[in-house]
């Protein structure tokens, strides 16, 4: 049986999201031919929900006034698959006409205070009622795929509007819902909430794979940059990971823009990983909502379709209007580039597999315990903080969930970064301490924001004995951090040294590291070249060592002086601040604080060093991928079906982007084992042959010059 047509592909769809007056005298073939100029294969097509594109049969699906009695929906899918141009049917089922609250006020939202959720003119259904479910949007999903045969569906809105209190919620809870975080029932009224929209969605896919196996369906998910909408639609991606076909997380305002650059990159590796092996598609929100005719400049648009192909996603290109109806000129040409060079590139993007060398662990089970909004935002914030600072130092970091961490998941990395440890279930604090004492480097990092309230929540009794100090729950403050003053020699890396790539994924090697290197001190020699004070600008956990502690950071104290800011006299306090430590066949090294939201909010490129650091520390063999690039290049590598591919993306210039700033050369050195040949592919550009410099289980490669983006494919020579 062949597999469905989206499997294993970086997809590519545009959305022309036509106003309701466009469809009056809408010209289909025009349509399709626009369409078809966009390189896309597969256009969203508004189909039903508040209104149909096509005479319906369902009890108020009543069709578009401005159409008349045209079916407009099946002349759009006739033309569309006459030119093999697959057509994917919009649906929203969240808001409703009057006339439908009037006859059915069961199938709505309720406010705390009992009154109906609004939204202008429309009323907000619920997503377990009727309406959402059996009585309305289920016989449209089956109208549409049976008489059109569509060729999937996209879900325009997710989840609840806010917090629900109709009967038929409370019903479903069993019990009354509470109102706030300290009532005893609210994290599992949270819980339930996912739990129902996953369950929701599950029904959809089920309906419409029944109807056609091959059918895609998707929905436009709520993406890192806004947690708050997220959270009150109950989307949450580790519930919803088997309700769709493919992932589809919106990306995209010029707010969100100034905060992170890589929040396209951080929705990808989110998606990936609750589904390792599916590619994610990026839905790329080129529009204020404040200003829907103004888009973001095309080098913005560019750098975020860029950023999704370097961490193997597809993309979602909208416009405001239909593609004849832009009112300015450079629209279409930028959305055409990136979907021009995806069918270009379409043998090395097909199955293409991410490189990790390093694991992130992403607390998201926190973020929804710790029942405070300021301690959610802070521990969010350390989070974002170390996958900016991992980026900045070009490390292959992937992300796995608290809840997914297990011995198997665990050995996929070299080394695993934790940004808190206090809120961990007891089976992950097992398959940790396993994974160190089999021989891993778990890098854990404790951050202050991680509790609600002053002073830090007690560290796992397993986890503190690892460390081998007596771990408190005191938090404290000093204006610095210092390198202890005496650092012993430690070994230099084997430039000859090296590790094949792996050929399969279950190949996987980790960072290789020695119990000499780790004791000789290592990282110590690496922080104390040309590391001075670094300030501190969170509380830390109060820890006493034990005899045979190796201490690299320290608080610092400062004598007393008049004008501070002149004074040159930090010197080493007593806290230790940075330890290493051996256990069993592994190593932990431990900081008593944060060091992901100070990089975040003062941008001071000394934690991130501190940070790489701890990750490199006893490290006798190379990483995967070592580079020159500059901090605002992104740099990501994986597999292809004949070898490996780096991509290589350019933030270089202002936010948002009027024009990247070329960079250039860059120095590319990779795991590989035999002859090696090498081509840098760039969008509008021939591809050019660069030269391989290889030595033992290792080529070097030169990037002369990057514009926006290119990807540097090798192959066997």
């Amino acid at each position: 049986m062949a597999k469905a047509w989206w499997r294993k592909r970086l997809l590519r769809i545009y959305h022309p999201d036509a106003r309701e007056g466009e469809f009056r005298e809408l010209n289909v073939s025009g349509l399709i031919a626009d369409c078809l100029a966009m390189q896309a294969e597969a256009v969203v097509i508004r189909a039903g929900g508040i209104y149909a594109l096509y005479p319906s049969r369902v009890p108020y699906h009543e069709i578009i006034p401005a159409i008349g009695q045209r079916d407009l929906l099946g002349e759009i899918v006739s033309a569309a698959h006459a030119r093999s141009l697959r057509v994917i049917a919009e649906v929203d089922f969240s808001r409703a006409r009057e006339e439908v609250w009037l006859t059915h006020p069961e199938w709505f939202q309720r406010l705390a205070s009992g009154e109906v959720a609004r939204d202008g003119a429309y009323y907000l259904t619920c997503p377990l009622g009727g309406y959402q479910n059996a009585d309305f949007a289920l016989p449209v999903l089956r109208e549409i795929s049976s008489r059109y045969g569509v060729d999937g569906f996209l879900l325009k809105t997710v989840g609840f509007a806010g917090y629900c209190y109709c009967d038929t919620c409370v019903a479903a809870f069993g019990g009354p819902i509470p109102t706030g975080p300290s009532q005893g029932s609210w994290e599992q009224f949270l819980r339930w909430r996912m739990q129902a929209v996953a369950n929701q969605l599950a029904s959809y896919h089920g309906t419409i794979t029944e109807l056609n196996p091959e059918s895609i369906f998707v929905a436009e998910l709520v993406g890192p940059q806004d947690p708050v909408r997220a959270h009150k639609a109950a989307q949450y991606l580790p519930a919803l990971a088997r309700s769709f076909s493919h992932l589809v997380i919106t990306v995209g305002d010029p707010v969100s823009a100034r905060s992170s650059r890589w929040w396209v990159g951080l929705a990808a590796d989110l998606a990936r990983a609750v589904r390792r092996k599916r590619s994610p598609v990026i839905n790329i929100a080129r529009h204020d909502p404040s200003f829907p005719r103004a888009s973001m400049p095309p080098a913005e648009f560019a750098f975020y379709s860029y950023q999704a192909l370097a961490h193997g996603a597809g993309i979602k290109a909208t416009t405001t209007g239909l593609p004849s109806s832009q009112s300015d000129p450079r629209t279409m040409p930028i959305l055409v580039e990136p979907f021009r060079f995806m069918r270009e590139q379409d043998e090395v993007l097909e199955g293409m597999m991410p490189i990790y060398d390093v694991g992130l662990i992403w607390p998201e089970t926190a973020f929804h315990r710790a029942f405070c909004q300021e301690a959610t935002d802070g521990l969010r914030g350390e989070c974002l903080g170390l996958y900016a600072a991992l980026k900045a130092k070009h490390i292959l970091v992937g992300l796995l969930y608290d809840e997914f961490i297990t011995a198997k998941r665990l050995r996929n990395f070299g080394v695993i970064v934790l940004p808190t440890a206090v809120w961990l279930s007891g089976e992950a604090i097992e398959a940790l301490t396993s994974y160190v004492l089999e021989g891993g480097r778990l890098v854990l990092l404790d951050s202050p924001s991680a509790s609600p309230d002053p002073g830090f929540l007690p560290m796992p009794e397993a986890l503190a004995e690892l460390i081998g100090t007596e771990v408190g729950v005191e938090a404290r403050i000093a204006p610095y951090m210092l390198p202890t003053a005496q650092l012993p020699p430690g070994p230099q890396i084997e430039k000859r040294k090296s590790r094949p790539l792996p050929r399969t994924l279950s190949e996987i090697i980790h960072y290789n590291w020695t119990r000499e290197a780790a004791q000789d001190g290592l990282l110590g020699v690496r922080l104390g070249r040309g590391l001075g004070p670094v300030p501190l600008t969170l509380p830390y956990r109060r820890i006493k060592e034990k005899d045979g502690t190796h201490v690299w950071l320290r608080s610092a104290r400062l004598q007393e002086a008049i004008r501070p800011v002149e004074s040159n006299t930090a010197e080493i306090g007593e806290d230790p601040l940075l330890l290493v430590a051996l256990a069993g066949q592994g190593l932990i090294i431990y900081a008593a604080t944060g060091l992901g939201r100070m990089y975040l909010e003062t941008g001071y490129e000394d934690y991130a060093t501190i940070l790489e650091a701890m990750i490199s520390h006893g490290s006798t063999i190379k990483p995967y991928l070592l580079t020159d690039a500059p901090s605002s290049v992104e740099v990501t590598m994986a597999h292809w079906k004949l070898g490996v591919v780096v991509h290589l993306v350019n933030a270089a210039g202002p936010v948002p982007l009027d024009a990247p700033a070329p960079v250039g050369p860059i120095e590319l050195d990779l795991a590989w084992d035999g002859p090696a040949v090498a081509h840098l592919c760039a969008p509008g550009a021939a591809p050019q042959v660069l030269r391989c410099h290889e030595e033992w289980n290792r080529v070097r490669i030169t990037v002369p010059r990057l514009n926006a983006y290119a990807q540097v494919v090798v192959r066997s020579g």
